[in-house]
């Protein structure tokens, strides 16, 4: 017998609602095999804090600078000719003290141009003598002859002839100078005590007035010249006062140093001013062009934190852990490093902080911690 579509979809139905109500009784009457855990929340994260208080002390400003001879000159050859002889520490790297002989130049010529100008000046002053005693016979014959009104022209007198005469006298005077400087000229000196940078001549050669013989450099009267910022320059205050400690970043090795003058200006571009120094005492191993470590003691005491290095991060910040032990940022502007530690400025009447020793990117302001003081103490 064949059932209508209708009664199908009723007795489908009543199986299914069967066997749900079957499945559902039967999960309600399951025990479970094991207790369901539930997690419960962490303890706060640990970190390794410093107690800091703050302390007086003069900032010490770290900058780099470059040292530098003070005199730097271009020695010239002021006459022409052969060398006949030159100073064998012509070589770069030599000394020389002040007044050594660097090359002699052929002297034959200036010793006769000398010779000439002596025998010029002679004739001239023999015509300025003949001037003048025949000015002083014009004017006896003048007074012999009881003329009373005085001459129609200075020609009577010979006055132009004496003033020529004169003239012609002292001018034969500066060519003898000029000769005798010339002589001089062919033996070349130094200048100051100096170091040889360059040479440019060689045994043999003919010079030419002007030809440049030698570049030397003042060795013993050294500076090092620096620039500072606009707060770098206020922290250092009176620069008249300001102590240096150079230091060579290679070897470790120091030197005394003080600030001698200020630059007067800014850079246009950097926006920086430069101070110059000059080294104390001792300067062995300290040479021209080398780079140093610069560190400039302020004039003034000033309230400073100081902190591990590692406290402060790429962003200028510190972290801290509050009375409440939960994480909170400070912006520090560091005044200066010194042996592992930053300075930075401290605020009016601050207590002792508590300041994460290693921060980490994953730091949240707010955070729960839980601080671990570091051994070592406290940091002043």
């Amino acid at each position: 017998m064949k059932l209508p579509n209708s009664m199908k979809k009723w007795i489908i139905f009543c199986l299914m609602a069967a066997a749900c109500g079957a499945g559902t009784l039967g999960l309600y009457t399951m025990k479970p095999s094991e207790k369901i855990q539930i997690k419960q929340p962490g303890s706060p994260r640990q970190v390794t804090v410093r107690q800091v208080t703050p302390a007086e002390r003069r900032s010490v400003i770290r900058v780099y600078g470059e040292v530098t001879a003070r005199w730097t000159s271009v020695l010239r050859t002021q006459v022409g000719g052969r060398i006949i002889t030159i100073n064998d520490a012509l070589q770069p790297g030599q000394r020389l003290c002040k007044g050594d002989t660097l090359l002699q130049v052929d002297p034959t010529d200036y010793q006769a141009g000398l010779a000439r100008a002596r025998m010029e000046l002679a004739a001239a002053q023999e015509e300025l003598i003949r001037a003048e005693q025949e000015a002083n016979q014009a004017r006896a014959n003048w007074k012999r002859a009881g003329i009373k009104e005085p001459p129609a022209s200075p020609l009577v007198f010979h006055l132009p002839q004496v003033k020529s005469a004169q003239a012609k006298a002292d001018l034969a005077r500066k060519n003898m100078d000029k000769a005798r400087n010339d002589l001089d000229q062919t033996r070349i000196t130094a200048p100051y005590d100096c170091l040889v940078a360059e040479c440019f001549v060689n045994k043999g050669e003919t010079l030419f007035s002007g030809d440049r013989l030698l570049t030397v450099l003042s060795a013993d009267n050294l500076e090092i010249s620096v620039t500072l910022d606009e707060a770098q320059t206020h922290t250092l205050g009176q620069w008249e006062k300001a102590a240096a400690v150079l230091q060579n970043p290679a070897t470790g090795k120091t030197w005394t140093g003080k600030v001698v003058r200020d630059g007067q200006m800014m850079d246009k571009k950097t926006r920086l001013r430069r101070f110059y120094l000059i080294p104390l005492g001792k300067r062995d191993g300290l040479v021209p062009g080398m780079f140093v470590i610069a560190d400039l003691q302020g004039s003034e005491n000033e309230p400073l934190l100081a902190l591990p290095e590692s406290a402060l991060t790429r962003d200028g910040l510190v972290w801290l852990v509050d009375q409440e032990n939960r994480l909170k940022t400070l912006a520090a502007q560091p005044v200066f490093y010194e042996k592992g530690q930053v300075f930075i400025k401290a605020q009016k009447n601050q207590g002792p902080l508590q300041v994460v020793v290693t921060p980490t990117p994953s730091f949240i302001a707010g955070t729960q911690v839980s601080p671990v003081i570091q051994d070592g103490g406290e940091l002043r």
